[in-house]
């Protein structure tokens, strides 16, 4: 997804691109379906029928990795996280080493059976490995794009508004499965073992934004109970 935030400067408000498995807001239909595994960029989005059943109050355990972008302008900070069959909680933070509302720029998830990768203009940003006793998703996801404001991100300066996310640059390489009755597609296998691993440069890439860039790493906090934090 090639993302480009509102450059009018407030706290609250939250740009997003997330992949999730319920049918909530929006689906991927026509040339795109429901995805076991492989590249997301982008979404290309219709509204889902009107018999859904899912509302944001029943989410319940669910699956879905998250880019958000806490605030606008300059000083946003981008925010990942990582829903496994639970409730989440996995969030870290990281300061751009640009500004996120001056041009757009490239927001990539690479999911196969090993790992989540969270890419920004290719460069990894966070790695979600799966491993003993690691919740790791395994349902089918669709993509979803939105602007939307909460208390906890700060408070809103509607004075500054409106406040636009701008979208474009949409593309999958993944898995189809058969989930998704109503939306039919022909989608390659983007599984390939060579990408179940960061290569050695992206490697270096992802330890050098982690010792400038990190902010907050949810495993810092002690009271949460992550397997994936001890190693």
């Amino acid at each position: 997804m090639r993302m480009k935030i509102s450059n009018k400067p407030s706290g609250g408000v939250i740009s997003s691109f997330f992949v999730n498995h319920f049918l909530l807001t929006l689906i991927i239909c026509n040339t795109n379906a429901f995805i076991d595994f492989g590249y997301v960029y982008g979404a290309q989005l219709i509204a889902p029928p009107s018999n859904n059943p899912s509302s944001p109050n029943s989410r319940g355990n669910h699956d879905e990795f998250d880019f958000e972008f806490l605030g606008t302008g300059n000083a946003a900070f981008l925010q990942t996280n990582v829903f496994a069959n639970d409730d989440g909680h996995r969030e870290q933070k990281i300061q751009l080493w640009f500004d996120p509302s001056q041009d757009f720029h490239t927001y990539e998830l690479v999911w196969n059976p090993n790992q989540i990768a969270f890419n920004v203009d290719g460069r990894p940003v966070r790695v979600f490995n799966k491993g003993p006793g690691v919740n790791f998703a395994s349902r089918a996801m669709h993509v979803e794009a939105s602007i939307w404001n909460v208390s906890w991100a700060g408070v809103v300066d509607w004075s500054k508004g409106p406040f636009i996310a701008y979208y474009q640059g949409f593309d999958i390489v993944a898995n189809q499965t058969s989930s998704n009755s109503f939306c039919k597609a022909s989608l390659s296998d983007g599984t390939v073992e060579k990408n179940w691993e960061l290569s050695p440069k992206q490697q270096r890439q992802y330890e050098e934004i982690r010792k400038k860039y990190l902010i907050w790493d949810y495993c810092s906090d002690k009271s949460r109970d992550h397997p994936e934090c001890e190693n």
